[in-house]
């Protein structure tokens, strides 16, 4: 019993002095970091029923620059600007180097189906994987593994389904399988002269099912009988490589869709990297205004608020159109000010939503997330505990952790002034409320591809909405 009465002692002694070392800031940042990040993210009260839309597909999942050794195209004389899609093996070649010598992630459409078939055998030939692809379908596993009911709508086939859980319930648009091609890269790959100066990936394809979002309206008439709680939109980067008219008119036929949506429904925009500018202008008219969320990626942000701009050149004089360079790594401030930006420009727009309006925007970035929320929504008015479970997805996805709290400190960076000794950072204005969390970032992460979507459906999950 004396051994129990020193060990107790101990417990109590060490126990006191590691909270005192966290609530007096003599902790190092990362104790104190995980320490507040526990303390913060509360199991959800209740899961809500999810309906996907509207792209799933096969990922193909290979190594870059073992691809483009058995390809053997001819290296880019000089990186030149990419190509929006790819028409030639020197457009793939130019393309991918243009991106990867950015560390960027990037994804094109190939139209000619011979060249899409050469690129999709020869992958076939490494030592590859198959796994689960296409936003709806990823964040479709994502709410499911945490216990959602879910509906997913798209191209699924024999080999797909057998790839998600047999719980999941399904409105097939096609029943043939698609694959995308993923060419993932570490951080100081090499590629003729370029070194990557992180890890990242290029997707192509050449998939006319979910670019022509063939599901669509297969899935809205099985959404009636499904009622959802949350209906998650997302592939429509796809329809970049179709034609002007036939984007529009798809476009058109989504937004009447959404009017048939109850209110109660919280209807969320997952953004994809998307390289026209008109094209990413109409969706920011039309379908960004008219929902009540969206996720995407400080990329996606930069270009967005690109295409937005083009119309508004006065709103945010301070913001240089030099927008690439300054979107790869931004501060917390530019962040906020395009967040900001894009709630006003949303707000003159209004009425195409028809009584549905643009109230949260979930941004996840490299280092921190972002989860912004007009003052009067129907969003729970704190964001803590949605942001801080999006950015622990994150990573224990990228480095491949067991749950969201047992994270090695060895295998993380974090890139985090906590000036404020808050950790969780609040900027509160007179319209919009900010949340921003910090990230631990993977030294290694052991993959790129589906991560935002775990960090969108994490927050969804997490940031209740009233009916």
């Amino acid at each position: 019993s004396m051994n129990r009465v020193v060990l107790i002692t101990l417990f109590v002694f060490f126990g006191a002095a590691l909270i005192d070392r966290v609530f007096n800031n003599r902790g190092s940042t990362f104790e104190r970091t995980l320490y507040k990040f526990k303390s913060v993210v509360k199991k959800p009260v209740s899961l809500p029923k999810v309906a996907l839309g509207y792209n799933a597909n096969l990922d193909l999942i290979v190594e870059a620059t073992e691809l483009l050794e058995l390809l053997a195209f001819p290296l880019p004389e000089k990186v030149l600007p990419p190509s929006d899609i790819l028409k030639t093996s020197d457009d793939f070649v130019q393309t991918f180097a243009h991106f990867f010598k950015q560390g960027s992630a990037a994804e094109r459409f190939i139209e000619g189906a011979d060249l899409c078939r050469k690129i999709i055998s020869t992958a076939n030939r490494l030592n590859g994987t198959v796994a689960v692809g296409g936003n709806a379908a990823l964040m479709a596993l994502q709410f499911s593994e945490q216990g959602c009911p879910v509906l997913l709508g798209g191209s699924i086939g024999d080999k797909l389904k057998s790839l998600l859980p047999s719980t999941m319930q399904y409105s097939i648009g096609s029943s043939e399988d698609v694959t995308h091609l993923i060419m993932e890269y570490p951080i100081g790959a090499r590629f003729g002269d370029l070194v990557s100066p992180r890890a990242n990936r290029f997707i192509v394809h050449c998939d006319l099912e979910n670019s022509r979002i063939k599901s669509l309206e297969r899935f809205h008439e099985d959404l009636k009988t499904f009622s959802p709680d949350i209906l998650v939109l997302s592939g429509l980067h796809l329809l970049e490589g179709e034609l002007d008219e036939f984007r529009y008119s798809r476009t058109t036929d989504i937004l009447l869709k959404l009017r048939d949506i109850p209110k109660s429904v919280a209807v969320h925009l997952e953004l994809a990297s998307i390289a026209d500018m008109a094209f990413l202008k109409q969706l920011g008219q039309s379908i960004v205004p008219a929902v009540d969320s969206i996720g995407l990626n400080e990329q996606e942000l930069g270009s967005l608020y690109l295409a937005m701009k083009g119309s508004d050149p006065d709103n945010l004089r301070s913001i240089p159109i030099d927008i690439v360079s300054k979107f790869k790594d931004p501060e917390v401030s530019l962040a906020i000010s395009v967040l900001e930006f894009i709630f006003r420009f949303t707000e003159e727009r209004r009425s195409v939503g028809n009584g549905r309006n643009l109230s949260r925007i979930h941004l996840h970035t490299l280092k921190y997330h972002i989860i912004g929320m007009r003052k009067i929504s129907n969003w729970k008015n704190d964001a803590d505990n949605a942001v801080v479970a999006g950015s622990l997805i994150a990573t224990q996805k990228a480095c491949g952790f067991n749950d969201i709290f047992s994270i090695d400190e060895s295998l993380v960076d974090l890139f985090w002034e906590d000036k404020n000794q808050t950790i969780i950072e609040h900027y509160f204005g007179p319209d919009n409320n900010y949340y921003v969390a910090p990230v631990f970032v993977c030294k290694n992460p052991g993959k790129t591809v589906g991560l935002g979507d775990a960090v969108s459906t994490l927050g969804l999950i997490h940031h209740p909405f009233k009916k």
